[in-house]
Formats: structure tokens, sequence, C-alpha cells
């Protein structure tokens, strides 16, 4: 399993609330599905002469790059969450498990509005990775049952593999707090 986070709006999130079978579609392109397709109703001229439609409109925010909008925790997410949450499992740093709007798919999905984006980055931007690092213990993370397992965790290297996961995710919520952006995170 891994997490991947996607910038939307709130009025994206808040559809994907109402229709959770657009996650898949929405996460991959950042486009929803064909049920939401730009409808516009032919005319018998349209048909007979082949005329195409008009295009679909646009975003409803600036980036058209997917790779800007999209960021992949990978298999980190479990255990940045328990670094990042530490104590304080309702605190402003619980929202890659918790805190968001559900979207009810088949995967775990949930939806951090821009407000929220915001709280998570006042919160994220005083974490440093020494704050990581003194998190980062195995034997919790075993304890807690925590993905993928504690072998995996164990191995040489782990501490780096998230560090580096850390250090690239926290200047990519700041980008969605700049952009005025919410967040749909979704791990499977």
């Amino acid at each position: 399993m891994v997490c991947t986070l996607q910038r939307a709006t709130d009025a994206e999130i808040e559809r994907l609330v109402r229709e959770p079978e657009q996650l898949a579609p929405f996460m991959s392109n950042g486009r929803f599905g064909p049920q939401s397709r730009h409808r516009v109703k032919r005319t018998l001229l349209d048909r007979l002469f082949s005329r195409p439609l008009p295009p679909e409109p646009a975003r409803m925010f600036p980036s058209q790059n997917k790779e800007d909008d999209t960021f992949d925790l990978d298999k980190t997410w479990d255990a940045l969450n328990f670094c990042l949450v530490g104590q304080n499992p309702d605190g402003p740093l619980r929202y890659l498990k918790a805190g968001g709007m559900d979207i009810d798919a088949p995967i775990f999905a949930q939806g951090i509005v821009a407000k929220q984006v915001v709280e998570f980055h006042e919160a994220l931007s005083t974490t440093t990775k020494a704050d990581i690092e003194r998190r980062f213990r195995t034997k919790e993370f075993a304890a807690s049952e925590l993905y993928p397992d504690a072998d995996f965790w164990n191995a040489p290297d782990m501490f780096d593999y998230l560090r580096v996961r850390f250090e690239e995710f926290k200047p990519f919520v700041e980008v969605t707090r700049n952009r005025n952006l919410g967040l749909i995170v979704s791990i499977g």
C-alpha cells in the first residue's frame, strides 16, 4: 500500500465526498471521470457533419501538470504519521490518517480542505528532521503494527528513506497552502 496526495480545491473535495466513484479518475489525472464529462447537447447538424464537441472546461485550479499536483509518500505514510503525531493523535499533524472529510471509496481516502492544510502546514513547518529521527523507534513501530512491517523498518537505511520523503513532503504541503488548495489523501 502506498499513500498518494493530490491537490484539489475545496469544491473538488466536496464533490469527491458526494461522488466517491470519481476518486480513481481524479487521482489518476486530476480530472473527474466520464460521468461528469462536460456535456453539450449535440444537434442533428453536429452529428451529421461530425462537428467536434467544444473542449472540456479548464480545471478549477491553475496547474494543468499532474506531476506538480501529486505527491507520493510511497510506503512511508504510516511511519511518517507515527513520527509526526507522536503523543498527540488529535493534533494538527494527524491529517495523513485522520481528521479530513471521509471519501467513501474502496480504499482509504479523505479530503483535507484548504483551511486544514494551513493548520497542517503550520505544525509541519516547525517539525524538523531531528524531530522525526527522535521519534523513529522501530520497536514501537512493531508494537503499533505499522505498515509495512517491523522487518521493513529495521532494514539498513530506512530512516534515510523516511527522512528524504519527509524533506520532499514539507515543500509540497507549503506550495499547497500557498495556492490555497486542499489535499486528497488516498492509501491503497
